[in-house]
């Protein structure tokens, strides 16, 4: 019976040991997964840099529709594209009255009494404002729709949240 409890608990200890251990190899995985990750984005972003470095405009097949300023190289051109800005949809009036109708003669009444109420702004929603062309060169990065045009510098630049899944960036600059 002895001998039982000891297998039993062998058993036992060496199943705590493999699932300790695929817990370990799961944990280094995901690990090595990061890196991996994270060693590709900096080699494309070196890739690039060297790109940059190395090209000149004639690199780029298609018209540039920008002037390009004094030393500044155009790294990529994309059409079509949109152009998507924070903006409000329309608001309601809420509000109420409240008072008394007294009739002076037939069809003349006279109202006393007050209004009150309050505007009440619509959600803030993301909308597409137009659509063009985004160049991106080694200084800046340009839109040019139809009706709107923008530039956010590198100079500028704050951030960058990119949406693989939607497949959209936004970038945020310090002057606007």
């Amino acid at each position: 019976m002895v001998r039982f409890i000891d297998e039993m608990r062998a058993r036992r200890e060496r199943s705590r040991a493999e699932a300790g251990a695929r817990r370990e190899k799961a944990a280094i995985d995901r690990s090595r997964a990061e890196w991996q990750a994270r060693y590709d984005d900096a080699v494309a972003r070196l890739d690039l840099a060297m790109l940059v470095a190395e090209g000149d405009p004639s690199d780029i097949d298609e018209d540039i529709p920008i002037l390009l300023k004094k030393g500044e190289l155009p790294v990529l051109v994309v059409r079509p594209v949109g152009l998507i800005e924070m903006g409000r949809e329309g608001g309601t009036y809420q509000g109420g009255s409240h008072g008394v109708s007294i009739r002076v003669a037939k069809g003349v009444s006279y109202r006393v009494g007050a209004h009150k109420g309050t505007f009440v702004p619509g959600p803030e929603v993301i909308k597409v404002v137009d659509e063009g062309t985004v160049v991106v060169t080694t200084q800046r990065v340009v839109f040019q729709g139809a009706g709107k045009t923008r530039e956010w510098l590198f100079a500028k630049l704050i951030g960058i949240d990119h949406s693989t899944g939607s497949s959209s960036s936004m970038l945020h600059v310090s002057n606007r």
